[in-house]
């Protein structure tokens, strides 16, 4: 079975994901099927993981709801941010992994898993809300 992956990127930069991914693991991210949201509410100090990739902590403010929409081979997971190292280091890869990709020991490492890049966006939930119900 042959698939073709279509990146229509905007600027490419070498410390893109992408760039760092196994063909096996651009396949599990790519989706085959439909895509579900999946939508949680986190909480200040909660964290949520796609699989070993993405990790978005809600650092403080009022519990918020957001929406994950990734292929079903994904891991979407919502932890405390407390507990997010030592889940990235006993959870990802090995013989049971519970968050993928990557999906070997060995791909952890490579990636570097513990030097996720951080980017941070405040969020204005007063004003989002705002605007949808003017918007409605």
């Amino acid at each position: 079975k042959s698939a073709t992956l279509f990146d229509t990127p905007g600027v490419i930069e070498s410390n893109h994901l992408m760039h760092n991914l196994t063909i096996k693991e651009l396949k599990a991210i790519t989706p085959n099927t439909r895509l579900k949201p999946i939508t949680y509410k986190l909480k200040a100090g909660q964290a949520m993981m796609l699989g070993g990739l993405v990790l978005i902590e809600m650092v403080e403010g009022k519990p918020f709801l957001f929406t994950a929409v990734a292929s079903q081979n994904v891991t979407v997971h919502v932890t405390r941010r407390d507990r997010v190292g030592a889940l990235l280091c006993t959870k990802t890869g090995g013989e049971e992994p519970m968050l993928f990709p990557p999906f070997t020991t060995e791909r952890v490492r490579e990636i570097g898993l513990g030097t996720i890049p951080e980017i941070r966006r405040e969020i204005d939930t007063h004003a989002a809300f705002v605007k949808a119900k003017t918007e409605a």
